[in-house]
């Protein structure tokens, strides 16, 4: 979504402050986690790796540019802040740009509509779905 629609989708930058280099009692109950300090950058460069590396790379801020950068971060024990990447899309305008393209392309699109039943006018499979039967939530036409 992001590279074939960018009007509809973009990064979205996400800190996660460090304040300890060791937590204990671990978090969630596995010794692993209590040295998520220490972890992390190694964790969220595999998490980049499972995108190919395509999204942009996550990074280690001081405690001074997180908090130039993020300035509602916490400053008071923080040691580090680890900066990842998520995409983020628009939904409306996903859903909008979606409907668009189908009306294009012949589809009938409407609001506030609900399905009453499925047609199936395939006479080689009886089973393929080839229409539905809608009702207009707000004036009861059935089309």
């Amino acid at each position: 979504l992001l590279r074939n629609n960018p009007h509809l989708a973009s990064w979205v930058a996400i800190a996660v402050p460090v304040n300890q280099w060791i937590t204990w009692p671990p978090p969630m109950g596995h010794p692993l986690y209590a040295a998520a300090g220490f972890l992390l950058p190694l964790v969220f460069k595999f998490y980049d790796s499972l995108s190919g590396f395509s999204c942009p790379p996550s990074h280690v801020l001081s405690k001074r540019r997180a908090l130039e950068r993020f300035p509602q971060l916490d400053s008071q024990s923080q040691k580090y802040t680890q900066v990842f990447y998520e995409g983020m899309h628009n939904d409306a305008r996903t859903c909008l740009a979606i409907a668009l393209t189908a009306a294009e392309h012949g589809a009938a699109v409407a609001n506030y509509v609900e399905a009453v039943s499925i047609e199936r006018n395939d006479p080689s499979d009886p089973e393929r779905a080839t229409g539905i039967i809608a009702r207009d939530k707000l004036t009861g036409d059935t089309f």
